[in-house]
């Protein structure tokens, strides 16, 4: 938010995963002053489990290049 968005919108489009890892696709939307749209793309996050938690393993965005 330091960043001046107002709002992040981030949507999964896939997650599929074995108990161990698993690998995200979505889409996101970022909103800045009044709703107005900052940026829009997709990412990929692998996740790997530790003892019962899921950290970020790594995790790549790309933007859609709004003008």
């Amino acid at each position: 938010m330091k960043l001046g968005l107002d709002r992040v919108t981030l949507e999964t489009v896939e997650l599929t995963g074995d108990g161990s890892s698993a690998q995200e696709v979505g889409t996101y939307d970022f909103r800045g002053d009044k709703g107005a749209l900052a940026d829009r793309g997709k990412y990929i996050v692998l996740w790997k489990r530790e003892g019962d938690q899921w950290k970020i393993h790594r995790a790549i965005w790309t933007s859609n290049d709004l003008p």
